[in-house]
């Protein structure tokens, strides 16, 4: 606050809405004032002779005089920066130097402008915004058409979001409007008014009803579009995962047609001859049956992979049942809320809106893939498909943890974390057995799983997430494991 007589000039540096104001309230000296309020007393203790606004920009210069007595001040300027979350106060001398600033501004914060004592101070930079006194009407039209009336603070220069509030009062529009033909016209028309007298307009808008219930419906749609964009999102993937459901109930179907031909191949085992692609076998309803075998493979061990896929589908949908139930109240539960959007209080949306944020939050701070933990305490990453592989690569693995992927087969891109330590070998050992279990050699023995620094581990670019190439690379031979107690039954 600065006195001038019997008003006051009251600066409020706070952002991002700072303000300058002249009121005729005199404010009492605070019990504790800033380092750069007692200079501004001390340097600033002439007459305020002038201020002036730098262009249209939110910058005004004030110009105090010099002041004579046992201890001469010479004049200095106060550069007051309303400019949103980069407001300032800055004294300088006459030759432009900074003599304090309220927000000091280093190389770390800006590095094309900073702010503090003894450097020259240089104004910040001019917006490539229209001029609204200088442009014309037609100018303006052409810029702000199509356009909503937020948008105009950041093509007209000169207008804030305060201003640009009085504009949507006067109007009679909502800041998120769409400029359409009439409002359009009354909008540039206004814009002419403000950039040369804006009281009279203010004047106006002093007399209506308080922003603050425009402001407040504004805050609610925001609020609105946002909470429904992610409802609608969730609603999607419960949509999905339902759908999915559904798959696995027919994918348990099928294999029942499976599961009989396990059956036929165990029951004509003695018969079916060495070699054959495919078998013809009558069911156990009189009917034959045509199906293809794996040649390399007896049939006992085709009827053992069949019944290993039933199992498996069997195991997937009783997985997936267990969630199907509160997938499906959740979804309900979605929908209704969608239908009372309108009704519900704005403190109500910004709640769900923040626990939306706090879950994405939650969640980006999981590692991908599976982690397991070594008897010596390093971390072991098991990626479970191309994008979990990509991401324990190239976006968790340094350069001195060990990479593994099983040799010949397709599989899991597999990290031991080192933490900049040596990795025991029998570590790498556990790390070997992980990544032919999560392979396609899960179900063989005496796997061959490759093991290199993740320095020497790369991909060429255009390459899809997962297909990598490396060198240096060492062989290790191992029986696959999925969890690590199962090494106890190696």
């Amino acid at each position: 606050m600065l006195s001038m007589g019997d008003t006051s000039l009251w600066l409020w540096i706070k952002p991002p809405h700072p303000e300058m104001t002249v009121s005729c309230d005199m404010a009492k000296r605070g019990k504790y004032q800033t380092g750069f309020q007692e200079l501004l007393r001390a340097k600033a203790s002439g007459s305020l002779i002038s201020a002036a606004q730098k262009k249209l920009d939110r910058v005004v210069v004030l110009s105090f005089s010099a002041e004579t007595g046992f201890v001469p001040i010479p004049p200095v300027q106060l550069v007051v920066e309303l400019t949103g979350r980069n407001c300032n106060l800055v004294l300088i001398d006459e030759n432009r130097t900074i003599l304090g600033v309220a927000r000091d501004v280093d190389i770390d914060k800006n590095r094309f402008r900073q702010l503090g004592r003894g450097i020259r101070y240089a104004f910040p930079p001019p917006y490539k915004k229209l001029n609204p006194i200088h442009s014309s009407s037609q100018e303006l039209t052409e810029a702000l058409s199509g356009k909503s009336l937020k948008h105009v603070k950041s093509i007209v220069d000169g207008i804030g979001p305060n201003l640009t509030e009085v504009l949507g009062r006067v109007v009679g529009i909502s800041t998120i409007d769409e400029l359409k033909e009439d409002s359009l016209k009354k909008v540039v028309s206004y814009l002419k008014i403000l950039a040369k007298n804006p009281t009279d307009i203010i004047n106006q808008v002093i007399e209506m009803p308080k922003l603050s219930i425009r402001r407040e419906s504004e805050r609610h749609h925001r609020a609105r579009q946002k909470v429904e964009k992610e409802q609608l999102k969730r609603l999607t993937v419960i949509e999905r995962r339902l759908s999915d459901i559904d798959r696995a109930r027919k994918a348990v179907k099928v294999g029942g047609q499976i599961k009989q031909e396990a059956d036929l191949l165990m029951a004509y085992t003695q018969t079916i001859p060495e070699g054959a692609n495919s078998v013809t076998l009558i069911d156990f309803e009189g009917e034959e049956r045509t199906f293809l075998i794996d040649a390399r493979i007896s049939p006992v061990e085709n009827a053992q992979i069949r019944y290993a896929s039933v199992k498996r589908r069997r195991d997937r949908l009783a997985q997936a049942q267990k969630l199907e139930q509160d997938l499906q109240k959740e979804r309900e539960s979605i929908k209704e809320f969608l239908e009372n959007l309108d009704v519900l209080p704005v403190e109500a949306l910004e709640a769900e809106l923040e626990g939306f944020q706090n879950r994405v939050t939650i969640y980006r701070k999981q590692s991908p893939g599976l982690a397991f933990v070594s008897p010596r305490g390093l971390n072991i990453l098991v990626g479970r498909n191309a994008t979990e592989n990509d991401a324990i690569t190239f976006k968790l693995g340094k350069s001195l943890d060990i990479w593994l992927h099983v040799q010949g087969y397709r599989g899991s891109h597999v990290l031991i974390q080192a933490k900049n330590k040596e990795v025991p070998f029998d570590t790498i050992l556990i790390a070997a057995s992980l990544a032919a279990g999560y392979s396609q050699a899960r179900n063989s023995e005496n796997v061959a799983v490759d093991y290199a620094l993740r320095k020497n581990v790369w991909r060429v670019k255009g390459m899809p997430k997962g297909s990598v190439h490396f060198s240096h690379q060492k062989t290790v031979y191992v029986d696959p494991i999925r969890k690590l107690s199962d090494r106890d039954n190696l």
